[in-house]
């Protein structure tokens, strides 16, 4: 009752100034949008929708890649141990949210080329961790070796490509089939908290199924 009757205690003042009652908060509620809208104005839809489309990675529960396919048709994955949790995203979209402002309208425009996708696609998630291994460690293996054969035709005949160029690098979990089925497994074992990402106890896993290939997860 004292502390509350003597009102609340401030911080410090800065420079001589008055104690400052409050700070200042960036606020992150629309973060996808503006680096969806970023992509978009830099390098154009015609760029981003070519080939596979966009990777994004770690992009938690995928609301990047979520508004590229709905918005703009540009098709896009997400690689990200966590479980895909679209719901949320799936129901702004259903009531509009994300095109509401108009100020960016010209931004929120879909693809018109071949690569694009429909409105009624979804992002692709690749629930693993996205580790890189160089080019000396994965030599052996088939990827490995494709990377290598690359970097020597840069480098020159007869040359060692890690010694003549920056050492090239591939995704571990993309390195053979038992290299994706451990690193999938792995994901498993590693659940979202208000902590980060932790590693649940042996032999449990994470209750969300992980969605497969080309697949969004659910809410």
């Amino acid at each position: 009752r004292v502390a509350a009757a003597r009102g609340p205690k401030l911080p410090p003042a800065v420079d001589g100034g008055k104690p400052a009652r409050c700070r200042h908060r960036v606020r992150n509620t629309h973060r996808a949008a503006t680096i969806r809208r970023w992509l978009v104005a830099t390098y154009g839809l015609e760029r981003l929708a070519k080939g596979s489309g966009v990777l994004e990675v770690a992009g938690g529960k995928g609301e990047i890649s979520f508004q590229l396919v709905k918005i703009n048709g540009v098709p896009a994955t997400n690689v990200d141990p966590r479980p895909g949790r679209l719901g949320n995203y799936r129901r702004a979209w259903q009531w509009g949210f994300y095109t509401r402002n108009r100020i960016f309208e010209h931004l929120d425009v879909r693809a018109e080329t071949e690569a694009a996708v429909g409105a009624e696609a979804e992002p692709r998630l690749i629930r693993t961790f996205f580790e890189m291994d160089n080019l000396r460690r994965s030599r052996q293996t088939k990827a490995g070796r494709r990377v290598a054969a690359a970097a020597a035709a840069v480098c020159g005949e007869g040359a060692e490509p890690d010694e003549r160029a920056p050492p090239q690098a591939v995704p571990r979990f993309a390195l053979d089939g038992e290299a994706w089925a451990a690193q999938s497994e792995r994901a498993q074992q590693y659940r979202w908290t208000n902590r980060g990402l932790v590693r649940l106890g042996p032999g449990k896993s994470d209750d969300g199924a992980a969605p497969a290939a080309g697949e969004g997860g659910e809410e």
